[in-house]
C-alpha cells in the first residue's frame, strides 16, 4: 500500500508541475529565455558550434572583419552573413505544445546542436540548443541558455518571412564553411600571371607588371615584349578578382585522385601578388564512364563536359565548372598590339 501511495503522490506532483508550467506559457513568451535574438551582430566576435556527433566548428571574426574557420581558412561570406542575419531576426512562435513537450526535451538533451555566441568576452553571451524541425517544417525546436543557466522551456523558433526550419544553418563541416575562392585578388595587386597550356604549349605566356607598364613573355622562346595592349591586360587581370571552385572532392577514392594527379594536366595557372604570395592551379579532365554519346560523332564521351578537376597549391583537390575556367583563359596573341600582328 505504501508503494501505491508514493506512486499516487508522484503522479499528483507531475500533474501539478505540468499545470503550473503550461499556465505560465503566455508570460514566458516575454521572458529573457525566449529572447534568442542578437540585436547588435556587429559585436559578435566568436561562434562555436558543436553537434551531437562530436563535430565542432570555431568561427572567429578578424580585425579586417573577415571570419576564419578553426583558425585555418577564410569563411564564406554568404554563409557567415546568413548566420548573423539568423541571430538578428530569430524569434519565437510559441512554446512547445503539451503533446510534444517531453519528446522535444529528450531530443534536445541527446541530439541537439550547441551554438555558443560570444560578444567579446570569455563566456558566451547566449547559447542555443538547436533541435529538430516541427512536423510542419516551418519551425525549429530550440532551448536558450544565458549566463550558464538553461531555460526549462523549449520554444518553437523561426525567422519572420522565411518558411522553413533553421537547424541546417548551424553546421560543423569545415569544408562547407570555407571560402571557395581560388583566385580573389584586386587588379592593381597582381604582380604576374603565368598561363601554360600543357596540351598546346605554343599558346603559353606570362605577363608581369613593371611599375606602370607590363611585359609579355613567350614561355616557349622566352622572348619578351612590352609593346602590348594595356587595356586587354587590365581586362584579363580583372577576371581574377573572383574565381571560385564548386566543392572539395571528398568522395573520390585515393586511387582515383592519385590517378588524376599523375595524368597530364590541361593548364598550369600561376598568379603572384605584389607581396610575393602565389596561387598555383593545375587543371585536369574529369573522366566519365557512363557511356554518354556525342550526338554529333556518336562516340562515347571520355570526359565530363561540365566539370573538371583542379589541384590548388598541390593541397586542395577540387571540382570546378568548365565555364569558370574558360572565363579566365587567354592566349598571348590577345595582348599583342594590333599594329604588330601580321596580316
Amino acid at each position: 500500500m505504501k508503494r501505491v501511495h508514493y506512486i499516487i503522490v508522484l503522479i499528483i506532483l507531475l500533474i501539478s508541475a505540468s499545470y503550473f508550467f503550461f499556465s505560465k506559457q503566455t508570460s514566458t513568451l516575454k521572458s529573457e529565455y525566449s529572447d534568442f535574438a542578437i540585436e547588435d551582430t556587429g559585436s559578435v566576435s566568436k561562434i562555436f558550434i558543436a553537434d551531437h556527433e562530436g563535430n565542432n566548428a570555431l568561427l572567429e571574426r578578424q580585425s579586417d572583419n573577415n571570419w576564419m574557420i578553426n583558425g585555418k581558412y577564410k569563411v564564406r561570406k554568404d554563409a557567415i552573413e546568413l548566420l548573423l542575419k539568423t541571430f538578428n531576426r530569430i524569434g519565437v512562435k510559441e512554446p512547445v505544445s503539451k503533446v510534444t513537450f517531453e519528446t522535444v526535451v529528450k531530443r534536445l538533451a541527446v541530439r541537439s546542436t550547441k551554438v555558443e555566441i560570444y560578444m567579446g568576452g570569455e563566456k558566451p553571451s547566449k547559447v542555443y540548443y538547436v533541435g529538430h524541425a516541427t512536423k510542419t517544417h516551418y519551425g525549429t525546436n530550440m532551448l536558450l541558455e544565458i549566463n550558464g543557466k538553461k531555460s526549462s522551456i523549449p520554444y518553437i523558433t523561426h525567422v519572420p518571412g522565411f518558411f522553413g526550419y533553421l537547424s541546417t544553418r548551424f553546421f560543423t563541416d569545415e569544408d562547407l564553411w570555407r571560402d571557395r575562392a581560388v583566385f580573389e585578388i584586386e587588379t592593381d595587386q597582381i604582380a604576374s600571371i603565368e598561363m601554360r597550356f600543357l596540351e598546346n604549349p605554343l599558346k603559353s605566356f606570362k605577363i608581369e607588371r613593371l611599375q606602370n607598364s607590363f611585359v609579355l613573355t613567350d614561355i616557349n622562346t622566352m622572348e619578351k615584349t612590352s609593346d602590348i595592349n594595356a587595356v586587354m591586360v587590365d581586362e584579363f587581370f580583372q577576371k581574377f578578382k573572383s574565381v571560385h571552385y564548386e566543392f572539395i572532392d571528398r568522395e573520390s577514392s585515393e586511387e582515383v585522385v592519385d590517378s588524376v594527379k599523375n595524368s597530364p594536366p590541361l593548364h598550369q595557372i600561376r598568379v603572384e601578388n605584389l607581396e610575393g604570395d602565389i596561387v598555383e592551379v593545375y587543371t585536369y579532365y574529369k573522366p566519365i564512364t557512363d557511356g554518354t554519346l556525342n550526338p554529333v560523332t556518336g562516340e562515347v564521351y571520355k570526359y565530363n563536359l561540365d566539370r573538371m578537376y583542379a589541384w590548388i597549391n598541390k593541397h586542395d583537390f577540387v571540382l570546378m565548372q568548365w565555364p569558370t575556367i574558360d572565363k579566365i583563359l587567354a592566349y598571348k596573341q590577345d595582348f599583342i598590339a594590333k599594329e604588330n600582328v601580321e596580316n
